[in-house]
């Protein structure tokens, strides 16, 4: 069941069309994973490899879509229009973009600290298409948010750990010979 806030926000936002657009909100769900290579591409000084970065990539969505997938499938919210799938909590468009965002920001923080923040602005308009199209709560756009955050820094703290182990396997290994 949607919360006051939710009818509210989805009130203003449905009564007040300026644009049309058809899928603006799909191509930016992919927007900022698709920047942490395109940045590379153009010279941008990258934390991790090429191979690393697809890894985190990868692993990130996974665990974004293993967390949104089980919400949507047990909690069975309705979307705000008028439709029958009850598949609305949390957005898995807005989760998406969060957390290419998150990696992008990871990987440029240091080199680029502007573009670092760049994923969170297309990441942000994909939520707010989200809700501007009907098909999301704010607080379905708000958790999708944080899912793709928090799914980054999983991917990142579970690389960082395996990194530590390898690299102190490795050295453990050469004490010994």
């Amino acid at each position: 069941m949607p919360f006051k806030i939710d009818k509210l926000i989805q009130r203003k936002i449905v009564s007040n069309k300026p644009f049309a657009h058809k899928y603006l909100d799909s191509v930016l769900k992919w927007a900022p994973f698709a920047s942490i290579f395109v940045f590379d591409a153009l010279g941008c000084k990258m934390k991790n490899s090429f191979k690393r970065r697809v890894m985190l990539a990868c692993l990130s969505e996974g665990i974004q879509a293993a967390i949104t997938e089980s919400l949507k499938k047990n909690i069975h919210e309705f979307r705000p229009q008028p439709s029958l799938s009850s598949q609305s909590f949390p957005s898995g468009h807005t989760a998406t973009s969060f957390a290419g965002a998150e990696i992008l920001r990871t990987e440029l923080k240091t080199s680029h600290p502007v573009l670092a923040w760049s994923g969170y602005t297309v990441a942000v308009a994909a939520a707010v298409l989200r809700l501007y199209d009907n098909k999301h709560w704010f607080s379905d756009v708000t958790a999708g948010a944080a899912i793709g955050i928090i799914s980054t820094q999983i991917a990142v703290a579970l690389f960082d750990k395996l990194k530590r182990n390898k690299f102190n396997g490795q050295e453990d290994k050469q004490l010994v010979d």
